[in-house]
């Protein structure tokens, strides 16, 4: 599924009014998440209560979270991240299933 909200960065038109795919590495740094949302030097918890906060993950419910981390072309990047990189493990609908029984389980962050 391609993520299509209107102004999504991995969209681009293909010449006959329709959009299409982009590669993440394409995007620019206009086109990244902002740095408030970046994971670097935080802990777990810190990183599970940033995600599941409105305020800081792009005003998204938490069905819309597994949506997003379950289906979304920009989150599968990362089981085929490309030439040099390793990809994560397993793939995309097992960290579904992973995300759907968090929420499940009352989505509880750790300290």
């Amino acid at each position: 599924m391609i993520y299509t909200a209107p102004n999504d960065p991995l969209l681009k038109p293909d010449g006959d009014g329709d959009m299409i795919g982009r590669d993440p590495r394409d995007l620019t740094i206009e086109e990244l998440a902002p740095i408030e949302q970046a994971w670097q030097g935080k802990s777990l918890g810190d990183i599970c209560r940033q995600i599941k906060d409105p305020a800081r993950n792009g005003g998204k419910t938490l069905a819309q979270l597994h949506e997003h981390m379950a289906e979304d072309e920009l989150v599968a990047w990362g089981w085929n991240p490309g030439d040099g990189r390793e990809a994560v493990p397993g793939t995309q609908a097992q960290f579904g299933e992973i995300i759907q029984a968090w929420i499940d389980t009352g989505a509880a962050c750790p300290n």
